[in-house]
């Protein structure tokens, strides 16, 4: 270290600091002397520091040429010189990564994950923390995008996966729920709604296609099929028989299917005796419905159907029918081991005011009444 007024400046302060204080004011006469002795001896101790580099370089430079010491000095301040071009060039490079750093942090990040549907969802965060899901079906429509910005507003959009324009924008980003709807031509209705209220939009007819002349499989009869395409990505198959002698209405088939093609749903309408048929699938259950409303040959039927992993089967667990004015429901029986036994908790009640108790037996999965 040089002997300069910084030096000096550290040296009292290092004194200053060995002062003990007494308790009625002022200091200690020890540890006066202690802090000027440890002042003198830092100052020597600098001092001889300073001597020994000058006799050192003096050392050095004993005997040289003055173009000799020349030499040496402009080595050393080439020396020094390019020192400070290295620390000045690692100082900008630092700067330069750091600047990058910066920037890769607010750069917009996305990640993308399949959906259990099949669709593909792609989440987005850029700069500002605003956080944007969207959602493409199979095919790579666009099907909805939510946006959550960093203050908690949200603003939801479903599209038309066809078009690509949007259908519906719910968003709070004004301090109020506010729904808008996309007309055609360009013009919106804007409505303020009760978010608590909002309903799942209902999927929209997107086109359909041209009918085509079918034969009926199993009854032979003509008629005529076509497909509704709606937003969502799902699909209606029509079918609609005619009679082949007055080519009138005989029977109408409706199946229908989710993004992934996916049977969702049928039935199946009979116009001749005013009876209906119809499936709802749901992941591991059934549901069936059957009706007939024909003068003298009325009634009702419902199943729930599982698939049984046990006996990989399917297994009516409930079912109920009317007719005539009795009611019978089934229940299936399980053992102590959970397992379906193939026997059923029967209970028929009467209605057509016979005076007759309801009936409580059990009986064999033959004489379950079902469809």
């Amino acid at each position: 270290m040089a002997i300069n007024p910084e030096s000096i400046k550290n040296i009292t302060q290092e004194a200053y600091t060995a002062l003990k204080g007494k308790a009625l004011g002022g200091v200690s006469k020890e540890s006066a002397q202690n802090a000027i002795s440890e002042a003198v001896n830092k100052a020597v101790r600098l001092g001889e520091e300073a001597v020994g580099r000058v006799q050192q370089e003096m050392q050095a430079l004993r005997g040289k040429t003055a173009q000799e010491i020349a030499d040496i000095t402009s080595q050393k301040d080439a020396f020094v010189f390019q020192a400070r071009q290295d620390a000045a060039k690692q100082v900008e490079q630092a700067q330069q990564k750091a600047a990058e750093a910066v920037k890769q942090a607010k750069a917009t990040k996305s990640a993308e994950k399949i959906l259990p549907n099949g669709h593909k969802e792609v989440r987005s965060v850029n700069k500002n923390g605003a956080v944007m899901v969207k959602e493409y079906n199979e095919a790579g429509q666009l099907l909805r995008a939510n946006v959550t910005t960093l203050d908690g507003t949200i603003r939801r959009t479903s599209y038309n996966p066809v078009t690509g324009e949007p259908l519906k924008t719910f968003t709070n980003t004004s301090g109020k729920d506010m729904l808008i709807e996309y007309k055609a031509y360009g013009q919106h209705k804007v409505s303020q709604v009760n978010n608590k209220k909002v309903k799942p939009q209902k999927p929209t007819l997107v086109s359909q296609t041209r009918p085509e002349y079918v034969k009926s499989q199993w009854s032979g009869e003509n008629g005529q099929t076509f497909d509704r395409i709606y937003s969502d990505g799902s699909k209606e198959t029509i079918k609609r028989f005619t009679s082949d002698s007055n080519r009138q209405p005989v029977r109408t088939e409706l199946e229908r299917f989710d993004a992934n093609g996916n049977r969702v749903y049928d039935k199946i309408v009979w116009e001749d005796s005013k009876s209906l048929r119809e499936h709802i699938y749901k992941e591991n259950k059934i549901i069936s419905k059957e009706s007939c409303s024909a003068k003298g040959h009325e009634y009702t039927s419902y199943n729930e159907t599982v698939y049984d992993p046990n006996t990989n089967s399917r297994v009516v667990v409930k079912s109920k029918y009317t007719r005539d004015g009795v009611t019978t429901t089934y229940k299936a029986l399980k053992d102590e081991f959970g397992l379906y036994t193939g026997r059923y908790k029967a209970k028929t009640v009467y209605h057509d005011g016979s005076g007759k108790k309801p009936e409580i037996a059990e009986v064999a999965n033959n004489q379950v009444r079902y469809i």
